[in-house]
């Protein structure tokens, strides 16, 4: 297996922000004392599972997996101030899952801690651009978690016994069948509100993205696969945002392309403003960004002149600044679009907005 955790098996829209320091709270700590910890003469079953996991990145994490009494099936993590890895299971989930399912779940956690989503800050994003770069750091672990299973069936029956609460004896699990039902449902699903509060994808969605990174370079180099694979990393990343997307959640991709769309929109307008062209491009402005950018810009000149526009440009700025990063393989694109306005403009916006 080589390196594991590396650039191509994070998934592209999973970008840390801002980094900051671990929080080590109190109620964490307060888990452990009420949780069992597992070793290999305590619990071997539950010990093998992750005996694997622990040996492949030996130097890289420490971590250590605990039980906890509880009648819901859930399993999370933290880290202490020694760096060192918690992994929390309930008894509900440990005797819900085999031990093949249960390295599938182990895994996924000890992909948040080696992606080090726990260091992720959201400050200045909205509610929902935060949900969306949550549920991109679990398509992110899932792809850890899946290193450690015989195959993505065996994911998935993780999955669906974790939403179910259902054990092997209820399910028969088919998940082309699954696909099927849930696509049947996804007028009532894109109607309804729900997907505006999880934290992780629908799982139909992390079903089509683990089989997508099952058929991938990324999967191929780490499981010592030496065939050409399906799909490069820029092509897995790409189909995994549509399945996004197409589950109803609005994507970083979009909303934040129209954060950089309006402040492109004011600072072409503070640019024509500065030359006296903007009477001269409202035609082409109207066209391209709308009635209601110019009209608001005429009622800002007539009241504030020049420091109104100003004032616009700046807090546009302070929203896409965040995250312009994320959309580094966009600005081409943009680059074209909008240079039929300003040649040199667009690249000493996009200069400033690195700053």
């Amino acid at each position: 297996m080589t390196q594991l955790i590396d650039n191509d098996m994070r998934f592209r829209y999973d970008k840390p922000l801002n980094r900051v320091e671990v929080e080590h709270k109190v109620e964490q700590q307060g888990f452990l004392s009420e949780s069992l910890l597992i070793t290999k003469e305590i619990s071997p079953s539950i010990y093998q599972a992750f005996k694997e996991i622990q040996d492949s990145i030996r130097g890289e994490l420490r971590f250590q997996v605990y039980v906890r009494a509880s009648g819901e099936s859930n399993a999370f993590v933290f880290r202490d101030e020694h760096e060192t890895g918690h992994i929390v299971l309930t008894s509900s989930l440990v005797q819900l899952l085999d031990s093949a399912e249960l390295s599938f779940v182990i895994g996924h956690e000890v992909g948040h801690l080696l992606f080090n989503h726990d260091r992720y800050k959201y400050e200045g994003l909205n509610h929902e651009k935060q949900l969306f770069l949550q549920r991109a750091q679990e398509i992110s672990a899932d792809r850890f978690g899946l290193l450690f299973t015989d195959n993505t069936s065996t994911a998935f029956r993780a999955i669906i016994k974790m939403i179910s609460g259902l054990g092997s004896e209820h399910i028969n699990i088919n998940i082309k069948k699954y696909i099927d039902q849930v696509k049947s449902l996804q007028s009532e699903i894109d109607s309804s509100n729900h997907s505006l509060y999880s934290t992780h994808p629908g799982f139909s969605v992390r079903v089509r993205a683990l089989a997508l990174f099952e058929l991938s370079q990324p999967y191929y180099d780490q499981t010592g696969k030496s065939d050409k694979a399906v799909l490069d990393k820029t092509r897995l990343d790409e189909k995994v945002l549509e399945a996004m997307n197409q589950w109803g959640s609005v994507g970083l991709h979009q909303t934040e392309l129209k954060d950089l769309r309006r402040t492109i929109y004011w600072f072409i307008a503070y640019k024509s403003y500065l030359s006296r062209d903007f009477d001269s491009i409202k035609a082409d402005l109207v066209e391209e960004f709308g009635s209601a950018y110019v009209d608001n810009t005429d009622m800002i000149l007539s009241g504030k002149g020049k420091s109104g526009i100003e004032i616009k440009l700046r807090e546009s700025m302070s929203m896409t600044r965040p995250v312009l990063t994320i959309l580094i393989s966009e600005i081409d694109e943009l680059k074209k679009l909008y240079s039929v306005y300003y040649e040199d403009g667009f690249d000493k916006l996009m200069s400033r907005l690195m700053l």
